[in-house]
């Protein structure tokens, strides 16, 4: 599930833990980005196969095109399993989302 990688993970890590010149987020900016990469992960979870044509990363930001990793997931079969595992996956992730943060979602 290298795609969920490049989706989420990575520019989650980025948005999250490495701010541009040492900036944090705000808590309440950080529960607004959480609702919107939700809903991200909700449309996935409707239309699996759309993680394939995404342009955009979960978090609105352009993927890189002349990313050798990311042409090669691509390249990976549109079948049942892959999207079984597709929705395993987001579904899992939109649950951790919401128990961590059910407060304020």
């Amino acid at each position: 599930m290298g795609l969920i990688g490049k989706l989420l993970t990575s520019p989650w890590m980025k948005k999250f833990y490495t701010s541009p010149g040492g900036q944090t987020i705000s808590h309440l900016k950080g529960i607004t980005v959480l609702k919107d990469v939700l809903a991200q992960v909700n449309h996935c979870l409707e239309f699996p196969f759309s993680v394939f044509t995404r342009r955009l990363d979960f978090f609105n930001e352009s993927l890189d095109v002349n990313d050798i990793v990311l042409e090669t997931l691509l390249l990976c079969p549109q079948d049942e399993e892959v999207k079984s595992m597709i929705k395993a996956s987001l579904s899992s992730i939109a649950e951790v989302i919401n128990r961590q943060h059910e407060r304020y979602l």
